[in-house]
């Protein structure tokens, strides 16, 4: 493949971008002179996931064999099933496999564009009791108190409140989008929000993968 074009960066993520600065990309820049050789295989094929999980090879293993018989298809480990091809038509019988509805469980995953300070994550990840501080932004994530009657006065009033200024305080774990929407609200800069996350993932107290472009 070949590219060629304008590089573009994007400077929208305020301080974030200076930790990229030779970091750009050129859209629609790239042509596939020649397609890779491929052979139709006459026994079996291997399908390989994406995101490895055993309970997506599972599902797609049983939603293939409940279709076209037990045996046609065989979860080898967490990123391979295995499809036993028909002896004729394998390319219809591939069509069908393609259209096969399967549900799983997408995984909870955090995506950071740190050119442009873009952060894209699911509505329900949470985050464990932690304390982080980046400049002159702190966050402190505690255990609820084990007395509920206390528990509840301490929600109500500081669920989501600044304690003072530049600082964020929750009593019980808050999903990640409350912890960024209150990061906003207090004025952190993009490339404060992202230093948070990232301290707080390799502290292990944000249950997703984070993923940094």
């Amino acid at each position: 493949a070949l590219a060629q074009g304008q590089i573009v960066t994007a400077g929208g993520g305020g301080n974030a971008t200076n930790q990229n600065l030779n970091s750009g990309y050129i859209a629609d820049g790239a042509t596939l002179e020649r397609s890779l050789p491929f052979t139709m295989p006459s026994k079996y094929i291997d399908l390989y996931l994406n995101y490895p999980s055993f309970n997506t090879a599972n599902a797609i293993q049983d939603a293939i064999n409940n279709r076209f018989g037990y045996g046609t298809a065989v979860a080898i480990d967490s990123d391979t099933v295995r499809i036993r091809l028909p002896q004729y038509n394998a390319v219809d019988f591939l069509s069908m496999v393609g259209d096969l509805e399967v549900h799983v469980q997408n995984p909870a995953k955090i995506v950071i564009d740190s050119r442009t300070g873009t952060i894209v994550m699911g509505g329900d990840i949470r985050v464990s009791p932690v304390a982080v501080a980046s400049g002159n932004i702190s966050v402190e994530v505690r255990q609820a108190p084990a007395n509920p009657q206390q528990a509840n006065n301490t929600n109500n009033t500081n669920n989501a409140n600044n304690t003072k200024k530049h600082s964020v305080f929750f009593v019980k774990a808050p999903t990640l989008r409350q912890l960024v929407s209150s990061l906003n609200s207090v004025g952190a800069s993009p490339s404060d929000i992202i230093n948070i996350i990232q301290a707080m993932a390799a502290q292990g107290a944000i249950h997703a993968k984070v993923e940094v472009e």
